[in-house]
């Protein structure tokens, strides 16, 4: 018995009845919303005429034909009509709906949001909707890409900075050790020579050799001074053994005996005894900020004062430095715009997650803040 239904006799013209509805199935979905429509009415009409026809004669022939039956049979056709005109349109504008609802999801941050199909939507708007996810899909992963050359670029900028960080120290360490303390011999050679020398030499000899050691001897004062200066600017050895408050307090100290100008720092919420230091590349960063700050205000916004303040919280620590000079705008015009400076501060600040805002002040002067997260 289970044979005999299952044969493959009787199986057979099974399978090409699903086929053939599945043939027809996959015709009608691919049919535009425009004939589908036009075929939906035009059954729809020709359908109520053969029934009210057949009504019709039915009632007449029984009597019961009245203005109002025929109302009815108006009605019922109407409402027919529109149920299934209604039915279809809603089936083939739902992807539609869905479309618009991931599109304010995505909008909203949720980038993982695509639009569904129904089984009786139209080809257009079914293409539109797959056109869509599509465009979705590739801007995610575009997104994604830029997020992975982002994170590479913030890598390699870290790794550069601390490279360059490591070779100012280096020189830095060699200006100091070396180059200073041969200028050192130097300079107490020559006190020696000039200690030993006769106090009065012929007055007919061209040159005068106490006068030429003694020059010699400043020269070499004045050089040693100036790499001590550079070894300062490169990399202070008190950042690395004391931390940011001292060498801060040290460089303010000398920009304004170098410059003249009238720098003052000011240092809130911070005990250099107790509290622990802050990390390495924090401490650089933020030290670095304020050396170009003040470099700005010297070179570019031509100021008489400048105030350096250094605020530490539990969760953040604020640098600024205010100047009195020609403002942030006159500046950047004088150099064409935001110069390198600038551009080096906010990538410092960027990479440690932090922010800087440099904005005019009033009655004039730039305001330059940088607020780090610890």
């Amino acid at each position: 018995m289970t044979d005999a239904l299952f044969s493959p006799a009787t199986a057979a013209p099974r399978r090409a009845e699903r086929r053939e509805a599945h043939g027809f199935t996959l015709v009608w979905l691919r049919v535009p919303l425009f004939w589908r429509l036009l075929g939906v009415n035009l059954i729809v009409v020709l359908g109520g005429a053969l029934v009210g026809t057949w009504l019709t004669q039915r009632l007449v022939l029984n009597g019961s034909f009245t203005p109002f039956t025929h109302a009815l049979l108006v009605l019922a056709a109407l409402c027919l009509s529109a149920g299934l005109t209604m039915l279809l349109l809603r089936e083939t504008f739902r992807p539609i709906h869905s479309l618009r609802e991931a599109t304010r999801r995505f909008n909203a941050g949720d980038h993982s949001a695509r639009a569904t199909l129904a089984p009786l939507t139209d080809p257009d708007v079914a293409a539109l909707v797959l056109d869509v996810n599509t465009l979705w899909d590739r801007l995610e992963a575009d997104a994604a890409t830029i997020r992975d050359k982002t994170e590479q670029a913030e890598r390699l900028a870290a790794q550069v900075i601390m490279a360059q960080e490591e070779e100012r120290r280096r020189v830095a360490r060699e200006l100091h050790d070396e180059a200073g303390q041969a200028l050192t011999a130097v300079i107490i050679g020559l006190e020696r020579g000039l200690a030993s020398m006769p106090e009065v030499y012929a007055a007919d000899l061209p040159i005068q050799p106490r006068q030429l050691i003694s020059n010699l001897r400043d020269l070499a004062a004045q050089t040693l001074d100036e790499v001590r200066k550079l070894a300062l600017e490169l990399r202070p050895s008190v950042l690395d053994d004391l931390g940011l408050v001292a060498a801060l307090r040290q460089y303010v100290r000398a920009t304004e005996e170098r410059s003249g100008l009238q720098a003052q720092l000011t240092v809130a919420g911070w005990d250099e005894n107790t509290d622990a230091r802050l990390p390495a590349e924090i401490e650089t960063a933020l030290f670095r900020i304020a050396q170009e700050a003040l470099t700005n205000a010297i070179r570019h916004a031509r100021a008489q004062s400048v105030q350096v303040r250094l605020r530490r919280t539990a969760e953040t620590v604020t640098l600024e430095v205010r100047d009195d000079g020609i403002g942030l705008g006159a500046a950047q015009s004088a150099s064409n715009g935001e110069h390198l400076g600038m551009f080096g501060m906010r990538e410092r600040a960027r990479l440690l997650r932090g922010e800087l805002v440099a904005t005019p002040v009033s009655p004039r002067g730039t305001l330059v803040q940088v607020s780090v997260p610890l």
